[in-house]
């Protein structure tokens, strides 16, 4: 019913409502939209970064395949907007979640590079922080 609504929209607006779904809770369905999104648009990053995003989320994590399908989406983000801020802490936080810590350090650690908002460098920084305590060093 949701793709109803947006039919003509473009993958950007189709991945912005998704985020609004899943902010509201409605994770299945945000995880649908962004599927929607993709097929538009299958290089679309914000799209990419948000299914990752969700299906390596602990709402998801009982489930392998969507987790590799996620992890997949938030490596094809990576590959094609080495730079974007937000791709670098998806990707570091589900690789973190993993125990995956020194590929996650390696992303948020690119990211502390980046041009990016204040808010989520700070989380990036404190993110990395954890990580490197958990990693023993």
């Amino acid at each position: 019913a949701i793709e109803a609504l947006l039919a003509g929209a473009t993958g950007d607006e189709m991945a912005t409502a998704a985020r609004l779904l899943a902010d509201g809770g409605q994770m299945v369905l945000a995880a649908r939209l962004f599927g929607t999104a993709l097929q538009a648009d299958p290089t679309n990053v914000s799209a990419l970064v948000g299914r990752g995003a969700l299906l390596t989320s602990p709402d998801f994590a009982a489930f392998e395949d969507l987790l590799a399908e996620g992890m997949r989406a938030l490596d094809r983000a990576v590959e094609l907007a080495p730079d974007d801020p937000e791709a670098r802490f998806w990707r570091g936080l589900a690789l973190a979640r993993l125990g995956l810590f020194d590929d996650a350090l390696a992303d948020l650690d690119h990211l502390a590079t980046l041009p990016a908002p204040a808010g989520l460098l700070d989380e990036g920084a404190r993110l990395a922080e954890e990580v490197r305590a958990a990693a023993g060093g």
